[in-house]
């Protein structure tokens, strides 16, 4: 088997990307749509089991919780969060592609969890423009 070929096919995977407040005071929010200053993302890969991706300023967040996607989405929608819901096939390495995180003049929560997930997002960075590149890219709203 060579090193570029597959081991099984490709899986539809569902993704929920979170958009919400920034948890912390920071200078940069005043740049940011109210309501869109952070961005995460979260993904089911069995029932009763999350992997979530939460970027901060200074670390990303990777959790893996013991917490099913529907309560998350209900307790994201009841606190007025926005949510999308992305559904993409796994991602395969590209070396021509997949050079560096950051897209844009800087990495932002919103351009690592597009880089990661697969959203076609270029030089933007903040979370209301991954809003609408994830909706054009075929994102759904609840």
């Amino acid at each position: 088997m060579s090193p570029g070929e597959q081991f099984s096919p490709p899986e539809l995977e569902r993704w929920w990307l979170c958009f919400c407040e920034a948890p912390q005071r920071v200078w940069w929010k005043t740049f940011c749509k109210p309501g869109f200053s952070h961005c995460y993302a979260f993904r089911q890969p069995q029932s009763g089991i999350l992997i979530a991706l939460n970027p901060l300023v200074h670390r990303v967040e990777n959790a893996i919780v013991l917490e099913r996607a529907s309560d998350r989405i209900t307790r994201e929608l009841a606190a007025g969060h926005r949510v999308l819901v992305y559904e993409r096939y796994t991602r395969v390495y590209d070396p021509a592609r997949d050079r560096r995180v950051g897209r844009g003049l800087f990495i932002t929560c919103a351009s690592y969890i597009a880089y990661t997930i697969g959203v076609p997002f270029s030089w933007r960075s903040t979370p209301w423009q991954l809003w609408k590149a994830a909706l054009k890219a075929g994102a759904t709203e609840l």
